[in-house]
C-alpha cells in the first residue's frame, strides 16, 4: 500500500457522489497508484483557501485518457471550506512532521507520494484539527526543544534508575498487590520517591508502622480504584483521616501520584515551576490550592492546553520507553539548569523588524587593528588595490576585479562578500558587535556614518565612523566563531538577544537596552553616555556567562555559522586510546615543548588514528576546523605544502597556496587558539624538498613574525613565517623499506615517540571483552600474538624490532560482535597480516599458518576441557 496527495481544484468533488474519476496530468507515479492507496485531495485554487479538502481511497485501477491520467476514487469524507475544518496549507507549512513535504518544496507537480509516517501524521490531524491549532500555539518554545534535543542523550543516560522506579510502581498499584502488601512493600516507597532522600522524613514515614497495614492497603485502594472522582480522592489521601498517611506530606504525595499516574500527572518541582515561567513565558494555572497535589492534577490540562507535550514528540522524539511526562519533567530541570540558574535566558525581542536595523559581528583582527578601531571611532575592511568599493554593483564583479589583480585565492569569495556587505548593505543607525580571540565581546558600537572613501589617506581608505556605546570584556566559555571576519547577524535573533544578555547583565533580554540604544541617537541630552558600560566593582566586565555548549541558537543551518565543537579530555584520550598513562603524558609533555612529533611504529598498532586524537586532547575539543591533514608520497612537493607557481594550461600559471601556508595564516589570524596539522607517512616524502625554508622555520625557537623569510617560489614579495600556535603531529612507519630513511637534519627538529602492539594491554582486553569474545578466546589471542611479535623481534637477521603486528587489526572496525571467534581471527591472519611478510621484502615469510593452527587448537582443546 502507498499513500499519495493529489493536487487539483475542488470541481471535480461532488457532494452528491462518493465515487468519482480525478483527472490530472500523467507523471512518473503513474504505475505506482495502486488499488486501496490512500490519497489526500490537496486544493490548489487562486479564488478559495488552499490545503486539505478530502481523504479518499483508489477504488479500482487507474487508466489513461489523452494526455492525462484517470483515478478512480472512493471518497471517505469531504470538508471544503473552514467552517467544516479542512486542513490550511499555510498552518500546515508550519508544522513540525509536515511541514517539509515535496509539496511545499517543490513546484508544477501534481502528484506527490509520501510515505506511511507522513499520512500518519496527516491522518491524526485530518481527524483532529484543533491539534493544527496547539501545535502553532506558543511557537517560541519550540528552539529549546531544538537545543534540548542537540544534547538528550545525556538527559537520559542514567535512566535506568526511572525505569526501576517504573516498573517498581506498575506492580505496586495492581490491586491484587495492593490488597495483599505488607509493612516492608510499603518501606520500598522510600527507595523510589526523591522527597524521602532526608532521611529524617523517610525515618518519620517508613520507619516504623504506626497504623494497621490495613489502614495503608485501604488508603491506596482508594486512591488508585476508589469509585468518587480522582480530584476527591487526591484531596481525601492528604487530608482525611480516613485515608491520610503519617509522614506522606504535600511534597511526598506529589510526587508519588506522578509515579503511580505516570500517563496523566508531570511532577513539577518548584523550581521546574519556575523556569516554566521565565523561560517558556508560559503560566500553569496559579489559583492558590492549599492541596499541593492537587495542583498536580490541574496542570494536566494546562499541559495539554499550550501544546508542550505534542511539540516535545515532534521536536525531540520520544527517548526511552517511559512515559512522556518524564522526559517532560527532565526537559524542564535543562532549562532550568541551563538558562534559568545561569542567567542565560534566550528570548526574541530584538528589536522589531520594520526598524530595519541589522547586527553585525567582526571577529579575526589583530590587537592592533581593534586599537585603531577604538582610537579613531571607525570600523574599516578594504583592499588598497580595488579603490572606492561603490564602484561594484554587485559581488562578482568585485571577485572578476580579484582575479584580474592577481588576487584570487580559496578565500576570495568571502572577501568579496565582505566588502560589498560594507559598502552596499551596512547602514547608518546599524550595530556592531566586536569579538577578540575565540570567546571574548570586547566592545559594541552603532554606525555613525555611511561608506566613506577618502583617496588621500594612505590606509584605511575605505572606513565607516562608528560610535562605541561600550567597550569591555565579556567572555564566553567555549567557542563559535564565523567564517567571515563580517558577518550579518540579524537573523540569528536569539545570539543577538544571547549578545545583549552578557554585555548588559541582566538575567533576561533587557528591554532597557534596547531602548536605550534605539533612543541614544534621538536624545541630546544621552549622546555623550555610555548606558551600557559597567564599572569593574559592578562585576560585569570579565564575567565569565556559562551557556550550554551550543550557545548559538539549535536548528540554525548557515555556512556562515560554526556551532560549537564538543570537549575531548585526556581521560576521553586514555579511553580511547591502548597506552599507558606515562606514554601519554610523554606525548603531550613534547608536543607542547617541541611543537613537532613523530609517531612511530609497527603497521596496525593506530599510529593515525591516534594523530587526530593527540589534537583534539591538546586542543581540549573536537574541533576539526583547526585540523589539517596530508599524506606525503612520492608526487607531494613544495608547492602542494607551501606554494607556488602553479602550469594550469600551455603557457599559462597561477599562484598556489599549500596547505601549510593556509593553515598558518589561519593561525596567525586566531592567536587565541591552536591549530594542527597531521602529516601521515611523513617518510614517504622528499622531506627537505617539500618543507623548503619552512623546515628551517618548523623549530620551536624558530617560530614567529621575528624568523620570518621571503618565499623562493612564487611572488617576491611573498613574506613566510610559522606561528607559535601551531603544531606538526606525523607518522611514520617502520615496517616499509621503500622509502629512504629521515634524516638526522630532519628527525632533530622533531621528537619521536614510539608506539608498541598494546596486545598486554589490559585495557585491550577489556575492549574485547567488551565487543562480546569469550575470556579464554581473548586469553589465547593476546598470548598468541605476543608470542608470534617475540618471535619476530627476536630474528634480527630477518626482521626485528619495528616488523610486529600491531593490535587494531582487531579492532572490530564497528562491527558490534563477531559470531564466530576463530573463523574471524583466521580471516585477519590469512588476508590482512600474512600478506605484509611475503614477498621479496623478507627472506624468510612468516609462518601464519602455525600460529593459526596453533589458537585453534587450543581453542579446541579448551573446548574438550570444558
Amino acid at each position: 500500500m502507498a499513500y499519495w496527495i493529489f493536487l487539483g481544484n475542488s470541481n471535480q468533488l461532488n457532494e452528491q457522489n462518493q465515487q468519482i474519476v480525478w483527472r490530472m496530468k500523467q507523471s512518473d507515479y503513474d504505475h505506482e497508484l495502486e488499488v486501496e492507496d490512500y490519497v489526500f485531495i490537496w486544493r490548489i485554487d487562486e479564488k478559495a483557501e488552499n490545503g486539505i479538502i478530502a481523504l479518499s481511497k483508489i477504488s479500482s485501477e487507474p487508466y489513461k485518457g489523452k494526455n492525462e491520467i484517470k483515478v478512480p476514487l472512493n471518497i471517505i469524507e469531504t470538508r471544503k471550506s473552514l467552517k467544516e475544518k479542512m486542513l490550511i496549507h499555510d498552518e500546515l507549512k508550519q508544522v513540525h512532521g509536515v511541514k517539509n513535504l515535496e509539496i511545499f518544496k517543490i513546484k508544477e507537480m501534481w502528484i506527490f507520494r509520501i510515505s506511511e509516517e507522513e499520512f500518519k501524521r496527516l491522518y491524526t490531524l485530518w481527524k483532529s484539527p484543533e491539534i493544527i491549532q496547539r501545535k502553532l500555539k506558543n511557537t517560541h518554545i519550540d528552539k529549546y526543544l531544538f537545543l534540548f534535543k542537540q544534547q538528550a542523550d545525556k538527559w537520559f543516560i542514567n535512566s535506568e534508575k526511572e525505569e526501576a522506579s517504573y516498573q517498581f510502581f506498575r506492580e505496586f498499584s495492581k490491586r491484587e498487590f495492593l490488597e495483599t502488601m505488607e509493612w516492608n512493600d510499603i518501606q520500598k516507597i522510600g527507595d523510589h520517591v526523591n522527597a524521602f532522600n532526608f532521611s529524617i522524613a523517610k525515618i518519620r514515614a517508613l520507619d516504623q508502622l504506626t497504623t494497621p497495614i490495613e489502614h495503608y492497603r485501604a488508603s491506596f485502594l482508594y486512591l488508585i480504584y476508589g469509585d468518587d472522582p480522582i480530584r476527591m480522592r487526591i484531596e481525601d489521601f492528604t487530608k482525611n483521616e480516613k485515608y491520610k498517611l503519617f509522614g506522606f506530606g504535600s511534597h511526598v504525595v506529589s510526587e508519588l501520584l506522578a509515579k503511580l499516574f505516570p500517563d496523566y500527572i508531570c511532577y513539577i518541582k518548584p523550581k521546574e515551576r519556575t523556569s516554566l515561567k521565565s523561560v517558556l513565558k508560559l503560566l500553569p494555572d496559579e489559583r492558590k490550592e492549599e492541596n499541593l497535589a492537587l495542583n498536580l492534577w490541574k496542570d494536566k490540562e494546562f499541559f495539554v492546553e499550550s501544546g508542550l507535550v505534542e511539540k516535545y514528540i515532534d521536536i525531540v522524539g520520544k527517548q526511552t520507553k517511559l512515559p512522556i511526562y518524564y522526559e517532560i519533567s527532565q526537559f524542564l530541570s535543562y532549562l532550568h539548569e541551563t538558562f534559568h540558574d545561569k542567567k542565560t535566558v534566550y528570548s526574541s525581542k530584538v528589536e522589531p523588524e520594520e526598524n530595519k536595523r541589522k547586527y553585525w559581528f567582526i571577529s579575526g583582527l589583530e590587537n592592533k587593528e581593534l586599537e585603531g578601531f577604538f582610537r579613531n571611532n571607525i570600523i574599516t575592511f578594504e583592499n588598497a588595490h580595488l579603490g572606492d568599493l561603490r564602484e561594484f554593483k554587485n559581488k562578482s564583479e568585485i571577485t572578476d576585479a580579484l582575479k584580474r589583480l592577481g588576487q584570487f585565492n580559496s578565500k576570495s569569495k568571502y572577501d568579496a562578500s565582505i566588502y560589498f556587505q560594507f559598502c552596499h548593505e551596512m547602514n547608518l543607525g546599524d550595530y556592531v558587535f566586536i569579538k577578540r580571540g575565540s570567546n571574548e565581546i570586547v566592545a559594541m558600537g552603532e554606525i555613525d556614518s555611511d561608506y566613506i572613501f577618502n583617496s588621500v589617506r594612505k590606509k584605511n581608505k575605505s572606513v565607516r565612523k562608528v560610535k562605541w556605546l561600550v567597550e569591555g570584556k565579556w567572555k564566553v566559555k567555549g567557542t563559535f566563531y564565523f567564517n567571515k571576519c563580517l558577518t550579518n547577524i540579524t537573523e540569528y535573533k536569539d545570539f543577538v538577544t544571547y549578545l545583549l544578555d552578557i554585555i548588559s547583565g541582566e538575567q533576561e533580554l533587557s528591554t532597557l537596552t534596547t531602548e536605550r540604544i534605539a533612543s541614544e541617537r534621538n536624545d541630546p541630552e544621552k549622546q555623550s553616555e555610555k548606558p551600557l558600560s559597567h564599572s569593574s566593582d559592578q562585576g560585569e566586565k570579565g564575567e565569565e556567562v556559562i551557556p550550554e555548549k551550543n550557545i548559538i541558537l539549535g536548528n540554525i543551518l548557515d555556512n556562515d555559522l560554526v556551532l560549537l565543537p564538543t570537549k575531548y579530555t585526556m581521560h576521553d584520550f586514555l579511553e580511547e586510546m591502548f597506552v599507558s598513562d606515562q606514554k601519554a603524558e610523554e606525548i603531550f609533555g613534547a608536543l607542547t615543548s617541541k611543537k613537532n612529533i613523530i609517531i612511530q611504529g609497527p603497521p596496525g598498532v593506530g599510529k593515525t588514528f591516534m594523530a587526530k586524537k593527540i589534537a583534539y586532547t591538546h586542543m581540549k575539543s573536537k574541533d576539526d576546523s583547526k585540523v589539517e591533514m596530508v599524506q606525503f608520497h612520492s608526487s607531494f612537493s613544495y608547492e602542494d605544502f607551501i606554494g607556488g607557481d602553479v602550469q594550469i594550461s600551455e603557457g599559462r600559471y597561477t599562484l598556489k597556496e599549500g596547505i601549510f601556508f593556509r593553515l598558518c595564516q589561519r593561525a596567525i589570524a586566531d592567536q587565541a587558539n591552536n591549530y594542527y596539522l597531521i602529516i601521515d607517512d611523513i617518510h614517504r616524502g622528499n622531506i627537505t624538498e617539500i618543507f623548503g625554508e619552512g623546515l628551517m622555520l618548523i623549530e620551536s625557537d624558530k617560530r614567529g613574525p621575528k624568523n620570518a623569510v621571503r618565499l623562493t617560489k612564487g611572488k617576491a614579495e611573498q613574506i613566510f613565517y610559522i606561528p607559535e600556535n601551531v603544531f606538526l603531529i606525523c607518522t611514520e612507519g617502520t615496517l616499509s623499506m621503500s622509502p629512504p630513511p629521515i634524516d638526522f637534519s630532519v628527525r632533530r627538529r622533531f621528537s619521536t615517540i614510539l608506539i608498541e602492539p598494546a596486545f598486554h594491554s589490559e585495557k585491550f582486553k577489556k575492549y574485547l571483552l567488551n565487543k562480546g569474545l569469550s575470556p579464554n578466546f581473548i586469553e589465547q589471542l593476546t598470548t598468541n600474538m605476543t608470542s608470534i611479535n617475540n618471535e619476530i623481534q627476536s630474528d634480527v637477521e630477518n626482521f626485528g624490532s619495528g616488523f610486529e603486528i600491531g593490535h587494531s587489526y582487531f579492532c572490530l572496525n564497528g562491527a558490534d560482535s563477531i559470531e564466530d571467534e576463530r573463523k574471524w581471527f583466521e580471516q585477519i591472519m590469512r588476508l590482512e597480516i600474512a600478506p605484509l611478510y611475503k614477498g621479496n621484502l623478507f627472506k624468510r615469510k612468516l609462518d601464519i599458518e602455525k600460529w593459526i593452527n596453533q589458537i585453534q587448537n587450543t581453542s579446541e582443546n579448551q573446548k574438550v576441557n570444558d
